[in-house]
């Protein structure tokens, strides 16, 4: 029992070693939680060597136990093995050594079966008789779920890259008829029941809580551990699951060191159902975790020979970029210095929890400290006295939920606000051909698609403009049809066309958009429609009889008025073809093609006097800064300058302010939420 209770825990700083001096840096500005802004706290420093220059044990190798002795055993065999399996080896050097340890580090870290992960949980089993999971704790809380009646399992199908087979994934389920769902992520190697902890915490608390066993890991199936790159995935999935029948439902995505670091990783595509995410003991990156997995296996080396001169701290580089380029990249489909936790928390502003504990030796608090600073929007942050990796709800769980707790009711109540789009907005005056007895509304009218006017028209006998005749003969007409315009053309190069000025933006995007159909009654003939924006023009066939989107861009230089303009004319016909065509246009509409919010504003300073709080920072240049109070009324607004540049005093009593950048077009920022 011992030894599965210790599984998952022998990467969560379980293995007794030495850990870093926690030191205090100077006080700086910062944003404390997310999306709030205020003074910072003061940040630990990390002082201490590298985590995997480890001090060997002072005993001889005769003097070891026999679990150190099987471990450092399966060392030696494996490396021997190794030896022998390349013909042109002559002892353990050079390349044949770093080949030998990146095949073993890649076996010990990344696959699923792994005998020496195996040796290793059984050592720290041993070692930590007095391990703060008991037995009797670990039944607590499996018999706690064992007598649940809400509970139910579930499972889905994904495509492992790495082996190019699908991938049946486990769950289990607790549900509390809440609109909020807790999906909680499990850490490297860690049994399931090693989360039921954490699980009751949610679950009292009243939320749904979603369990899964990530891949390679107990029930799911799979063969490789990618430390959060594949599984990030499987967890936007289980999201995708979870919404399916709930579309409205909430999720609060947590969890715990590589867990931790996946529900992190996830932020790299947002899912819109997630209202916060809580990460314990996550690392910053796969890279300088996997260095730290690493220490596990470099305590042993002092007591194997063919290692004793082996400078394994000089080349852990060397054998990171190895392993990266030999195993991972090609067997995995990986690249470990492009999958880092720290380069996801800046994508979107969704609220964030950091946990650690401040005597973690496995993953330093200078992590903790370096996730936090680099997040955006609401967040907070909670360091644990006394507590080592993975553990801080075991060493002070009522601090635990208590903060977990203050936290989503915080979020409940203060959520950043999303970006949003602004509506296409149609800026053409009258886009359905509206018309008096001798114009169409706001339109202008052509024969040559260049020069236009607004002379009156004259009426024929259908009710037709009559835009050009020969010797009482109608060649060009247009008329309203279907909330459109249609032009009636009938011999080559007569050139039916209307035309509207709209006042456009410098450094703005215009797109017209319309569909257009060829209405001619003959086989043969078919007309080309003529439309452009400003010194954006096109000329298109139309020769089959169906509608067709059509569209232009044109980007203004300057403030001015651009001319849109549609029209038609004969396309192709023969001799003994019909001399004249039909085309109808319609959906005409002309808006600001801007699709892209604005980035959150970035906040460089806060200064707070007696009754004010002072604000400067930078968003879009030339765009609007909204400040609106928790009820979403206008407190101020103010327009950045030519470089983004903005400063803007608000009144302290307001107590909570959204700042939000908004564009020309009116698209909205993710908002940055600051609290006196």
């Amino acid at each position: 029992m011992k030894g599965k209770l210790v599984k998952g825990l022998i990467v969560m700083g379980v293995v007794g070693t030495q850990w870093p001096i926690i030191g205090q840096a100077q006080e700086a500005y910062q944003e404390v939680e997310s999306g709030i802004f205020a003074v910072s706290e003061a940040k630990p420093t990390v002082e201490g060597s590298n985590p995997l220059i480890e001090e060997a044990l002072p005993e001889e190798r005769e003097e070891l136990s026999a679990e150190q002795e099987e471990v450092v055993a399966y060392i030696e065999d494996y490396l021997t093995d190794y030896i022998d399996q390349q013909p042109k080896a002559r002892g353990l050097i050079g390349d044949v050594a770093d080949q030998a340890l990146v095949s073993l580090a890649f076996d010990f870290g990344f696959k699923r079966e792994s005998p020496l992960f195996d040796l290793l949980t059984n050592l720290a089993a041993g070692e930590n008789k007095g391990s703060v999971i008991s037995d009797e704790l670990r039944n607590t809380y499996t018999g706690w779920f064992n007598s649940l009646t809400n509970t139910s399992e579930r499972t889905q199908t994904v495509y492992d890259i790495p082996t190019g087979k699908n991938l049946l994934l486990y769950a289990r389920y607790i549900d509390n008829q809440s609109n909020k769902t807790v999906l909680l992520h499990n850490g490297y190697r860690a049994e399931s029941d090693v989360m039921l902890m954490h699980a009751k915490l949610y679950s009292d608390l009243g939320y749904n809580v979603l369990l899964p066993d990530t891949r390679s890991h107990n029930k799911s199936e799979g063969e490789y551990i990618t430390f959060g790159h594949y599984e990030k995935e499987d967890l936007n999935r289980w999201i995708d699951q979870e919404v399916q029948n709930k579309p409205e439902q909430q999720v609060i995505v947590t969890g715990v060191s590589m867990g931790g670091a996946t529900t992190m990783l996830s932020q790299e595509t947002p899912h819109p159902n997630v209202i916060a995410y809580i990460e314990d003991c996550g690392y910053a990156s796969i890279e300088q975790q996997f260095i730290d997995t690493l220490g596990l296996l470099t305590r042993y080396f002092k007591y194997i020979p063919l290692l004793s001169q082996y400078d394994t701290p000089a080349k852990t580089n060397k054998l990171i970029r190895q392993l990266n380029d030999t195993k991972t990249k090609p067997i995995l489909g990986m690249d470990l210095y492009q999958v880092a936790p720290i380069n996801s928390v800046d994508k979107t502003g969704v609220p964030k929890l950091f946990i650690h504990g401040s005597d973690d030796w496995f993953i330093p608090p200078a992590a903790h400290d370096q996730l936090f600073d680099k997040a955006i929007g609401y967040k907070e942050k909670l360091t644990v006295p006394g507590a080592q990796h993975g553990d801080s709800i075991l060493v002070n769980e009522s601090l635990y939920t208590e903060t977990v707790r203050s936290f989503l009711t915080t979020v409940f109540n203060l959520n950043t606000k999303h970006a949003a789009l602004a509506p296409d907005v149609n800026l053409l005056k009258n886009p359905t051909f509206e018309f008096t007895t001798s114009q169409f509304n706001e339109w202008q009218t052509s024969t040559d698609n260049r020069n236009f006017s607004t002379n009156p028209l004259n009426r024929n006998k259908h009710a037709e403009f009559v835009l050009k005749q020969a010797r009482k003969r109608d060649l060009v007409t247009a008329f309203q049809k279907e909330q459109g315009v249609s032009f009636y053309n009938e011999g080559l190069g007569n050139v039916g066309a209307v035309g509207q000025d709209v006042p456009v933006k410098e450094g703005e995007t215009y797109e017209l958009s319309f569909t257009a159909k060829n209405e001619t009654n003959a086989h043969i003939t078919y007309p080309t429609v003529l439309y452009g924006f400003g010194s954006e023009q096109r000329v298109d066939s139309l020769k089959t009889k169906t509608d067709q989107n059509k569209s232009i861009q044109y980007r203004a230089e300057r403030d001015e008025t651009a001319k849109v303009t549609l029209g038609a004319k004969i396309g192709f016909k023969t001799l003994l073809s019909k001399n004249y065509t039909f085309t109808k246009f319609g959906n005409v509409q002309v808006v600001n093609a801007d699709r892209t919010p604005p980035k959150g504003l970035e906040i460089t300073h806060i200064s707070v006097a007696a009754n004010t709080c002072t604000i400067q920072g930078y968003g879009e240049a030339n765009s609007m800064v909204l400040v609106e109070d928790a009820q979403g009324a206008e407190v101020v607004t103010l327009k950045t300058g030519s470089n983004g540049a903005f400063e803007v005093s608000v009144p302290k009593e307001t107590k909570l302010v959204h700042m939000i950048n908004q564009d020309y077009k009116g698209n909205s920022s993710e908002s940055r939420v600051v609290v006196f």
